[in-house]
């Protein structure tokens, strides 16, 4: 068994950059977020005993053909950013797009992209490819909950600094968290405590739920606006559907074949907007054509060339000066089995 250590690039980089100070300059958010990363990296490396890792990137996502609004509202609120802003934001991608650079050429680290998908897409199809082998997947984006029906992946959230598995949370030392599932299926730990018993299929729900809900982070709409989580007496709410979903009774049918109008006084069915949002949200959901695209990048992308030992350490330490990462550079040699490891050697 192998153990790959997955890294969502684009998540870590600007989920760290939204939660660093402006006040401190663009030099420092880089720098700091850019360390995150890399000690995460190294850090899961380490912990699991990695034997590769594997850098994702996103693609234009081929869920706009399907639905031109995925995603758009970012597009407007970047458009209202100001002038200053905007040149801000480009700094920052250029300085992403710097770093992805030296893990393609400079390391033995693995970048994914696929120009017609999300990250998403190629973490998802990337495991699925590798049943037998163990996955970390570094990671804040909640969407990722639901990889966890393979039960060989473990997501380590390092912005909570939490371990999400199948059978719950854990913090960094290991120890049980109380947790729940929120009604925008996200999660929230609580306090420690070893005889914590979660919902076996809790992961699954969360899909479910975000499925229902819709994602507004993705202009994703609700299939059953204003629903309930839980139903009363005259009314099923979504875990009494989810419950019933088996054996496709009476919650089951009730829920899905409720109609309600939208904004455009046009009626709708939560069953079909349901399986819209599905097709959108769940990985599992992944068009045949995307997941060929998928696979023949990551057969490319695997079976490129090494680079040299040496050529590793000399373009890590350039790389570190060149972005003031001194910490990290002062603790090179604890960076260098993580960025020498081929994927061919344990192949």
């Amino acid at each position: 068994m192998h153990t790959y250590i997955h890294t969502d690039g684009h998540n870590l980089f600007h989920r760290q950059i939204r939660m660093t100070n402006p006040a401190l300059g663009l030099d420092s958010m880089i720098g700091m977020a850019l360390h995150l990363i890399l000690n995460s990296m190294k850090k899961e490396y380490v912990k699991w005993g990695g034997t590769h890792v594997v850098f994702y990137l996103e693609g234009r996502s081929w869920r706009k053909d399907v639905y031109p609004g995925y995603k758009a509202n970012r597009k407007v609120a970047f458009a209202q950013q100001t002038p200053k802003e905007q040149e801000d934001h480009h700094i920052l991608v250029e300085a992403f797009d710097d770093f992805v650079q030296y893990l393609d050429e400079k390391t033995n680290i693995t970048v994914l992209q696929n120009p017609k998908a999300e990250a998403d897409d190629m973490i998802a199809i990337f495991i699925d490819a590798h049943p037998d082998d163990k996955h970390i997947l570094i990671s804040s984006d909640s969407d990722f909950f639901q990889l966890l029906r393979y039960p060989n992946v473990t997501i380590y959230d390092p912005v909570k600094d939490i371990l999400i598995k199948q059978d719950g949370i854990y913090d960094d030392d290991g120890n049980k968290l109380e947790f729940t599932v929120t009604s925008g299926a996200k999660i929230k730990a609580g306090k420690k405590n070893p005889d914590f018993v979660c919902d076996p299929d809790w992961f699954n729900y969360a899909l479910f739920l975000k499925c229902i809900r819709g994602d507004d982070t993705d202009n994703i709409f609700s299939a059953y606006p204003g629903v309930r989580e839980k139903g009363t007496k005259t009314t099923v709410g979504i875990r009494e559907a989810y419950s019933d979903r088996e054996g496709k009774g009476f919650s089951w049918n009730n829920f899905m074949l409720q109609k309600w109008v939208d904004e455009n006084k046009v009626e709708q069915r939560v069953k079909e907007k349901y399986e819209f949002n599905r097709s959108l949200i769940d990985l599992g959901q992944i068009p045949d054509d995307v997941k060929i695209g998928c696979l023949e990048i990551i057969a490319s992308q695997t079976g490129r060339k090494s680079v040299p030992a040496m050529d590793i350490g000399t373009g890590f330490m350039k790389f570190c000066g060149k972005w003031a990462l001194k910490k990290i550079g002062d603790n090179a040699n604890a960076f260098m089995p993580m960025l020498k490891a081929k994927y061919s050697e344990h192949q």
